[in-house]
């Protein structure tokens, strides 16, 4: 009864972040913070996915997809149950022209104090196959 009831209580904490709250941290998200196919084109002024070129961003299966408008990389982001107040997601990292690069990571954003989310892999039950 007890591990019921405290499975229930950890359950009650944890919640999925919205659609709106999901949106506005990846594109507002250091996509230098941690890693992805983005790590070595970052530089001054190169941070947020918008400044690495143009950048499709739409909502498909639950997932938040950003494709880049030549149609050469995909990025996908799933919402994951976590504590109130975090943003946890199943981030997919994958090469469409052509290339083998293809990455999975499981990821917790924080805000910083200059308005950017930065990232943390982290491990994560619902991202199983994707956590490192």
């Amino acid at each position: 009864m007890t591990i019921i009831l405290l499975i229930a209580a950890m359950q009650a904490g944890a919640a999925v972040p919205d659609r709106a709250a999901v949106q506005q941290a990846v594109e507002q998200l250091d996509m230098t913070s941690f890693n992805n196919s983005l790590n070595n084109a970052g530089g001054p002024g190169r941070r947020r996915l918008r400044e690495f070129g143009a950048q499709r961003f739409a909502w498909s299966d639950g997932s938040l997809q950003v494709t880049e408008a030549d149609g050469s990389w995909f990025r996908s982001f799933r919402p994951l149950r976590g504590p109130r107040g975090r943003i946890r997601l199943c981030f997919t990292d994958q090469a469409q022209n052509g290339g083998t690069y293809l990455a999975f990571s499981a990821i917790e954003l924080r805000r910083g104090r200059d308005g950017l989310y930065r990232a943390s892999e982290i491990r994560h039950a619902d991202c199983a196959g994707y956590a490192r």
